[in-house]
């Protein structure tokens, strides 16, 4: 077998198991972090904002002065919370 068939070979086989691994994922459930998530995700191809989705996502709105606020929403940060709680 010369190089380039042994290259091809391996070329072949790595396709295989990235078919397989695509046939995989596709078997897999969607994740959802949360409630909130899942609404977001409906709500995201919105263009403007309604109360309903004020309602859904924001939980305080905080005034500081007339040029500064802070806008918490009803998630939590899931890189953060798994940053943080592994032992």
């Amino acid at each position: 077998m010369t190089e380039r068939e042994a290259v091809n070979r391996k070329i072949a086989d790595i396709e295989k198991q990235i078919q397989a691994l695509e046939l995989e994922f596709e078997r897999l459930p969607s994740y959802v972090p949360n409630p909130v998530g899942q609404r977001y995700n409906q709500l995201s191809e919105t263009i403007e904002i309604t109360k309903e989705i004020v309602d859904c996502l924001v939980d305080s709105v905080i005034i500081y002065s007339a040029d500064r606020i802070e806008i918490r929403l009803k998630t939590t940060d899931e890189l953060y919370v798994n940053n943080t709680t592994k032992l």
